[in-house]
């Protein structure tokens, strides 16, 4: 077989030829800015103006919450007691299922208890750095009455030449 030139390119293999080419017309497709359709072409890029139109118009995505692990096992052992009588392959099939919901489940837990043991750990920490600094300052006691009183008479009779 001779050689097969393809944009520039030289090659022996037909597959080689064929994968340029369909790289070429991907990067064809990627780069046209109009868009084909039935009637005919027309351009993609949107006016701002129609952007925002269609932003209000369209309606907002709602968003679906994948089924907990607890109720995935919950139909699994649902359909385990239904496939009592049925074929092993399939008995064998539920099992599988079970054991790996299972492992699911555990690894989910021992991820949150490891969060929570990590949460644990910094605010110990952060709470013994408080009383660390709460000790290291000096703290101003209030005086009580009587107190203020005695200081009062100390200060007057240090004035009066310690009568």
């Amino acid at each position: 077989m001779g050689h097969i030139e393809f944009d520039g390119r030289q090659s022996e293999e037909p597959w080689v030829t064929a994968t340029w080419a369909l790289r070429q017309r991907t990067t064809e497709e990627e780069n046209m800015s109009a868009t084909s359709i039935d009637c005919g072409v027309f351009d993609s890029r949107l006016s701002v103006a129609d952007q925002i139109t269609r932003d209000a118009t369209r309606p907002k995505k709602t968003r679906i919450r994948k089924r907990s692990i607890s109720i995935q096992l919950q139909q699994a052992l649902d359909d385990a007691a239904k496939a009592m009588s049925a074929d092993i392959s399939v008995q064998k099939l539920i099992q599988t299922r079970i054991a790996c919901l299972l492992k699911m489940q555990a690894r989910e837990r021992s991820d949150k208890l490891k969060r929570a043991l990590a949460e644990v750990e910094r605010l110990t920490a952060e709470n013994e750095q408080l009383k660390a600094a709460a000790l290291a300052k000096p703290v101003a006691r209030q005086q009580s009455a009587v107190e203020q009183v005695l200081a009062n008479y100390e200060a007057s009779k240090k004035k009066n030449g310690g009568q």
